[in-house]
């Protein structure tokens, strides 16, 4: 009601059915922040690339893939696969936990 009132009615219509999406469906949202990316080697190292973007330690970042809190492409990650092929991130989506999401552009 506070979106229809401080917006539109069309405004609040689309933020809900953009919640619902996000928290009820668990599916990513519409809009997702994009990050372009280099590769070593052909492959790109997952824990590095989340510490710089999220402001995290690389330690915190290995946890959180040894936990499963971390997919790529809505196929979660094994406990010990920090390091994924440029040709698998290309245009992928990387989900930390329920509501962080990352497009990786690779260069």
């Amino acid at each position: 009601e506070l979106v229809a009132w401080l917006h539109s009615p069309e405004a609040a219509e689309t933020a809900e059915a953009e919640f619902d999406r996000v928290h009820v469906e668990h599916k990513a949202p519409a809009e997702i922040e994009e990050s372009v990316v280099i590769g070593k080697d052909g492959m790109i190292h997952l824990p590095k690339l989340m510490a710089a973007k999220y402001g995290m330690s690389s330690s915190e970042a290995r946890r959180l893939i040894e936990q499963g809190a971390v997919s790529l492409n809505d196929v979660p990650l094994s406990p010990d696969q920090y390091d994924v092929a440029v040709e698998a991130a290309q245009n992928a989506v990387l989900q930390i936990g329920k509501r962080r999401f990352l497009r990786l552009l690779v260069q």
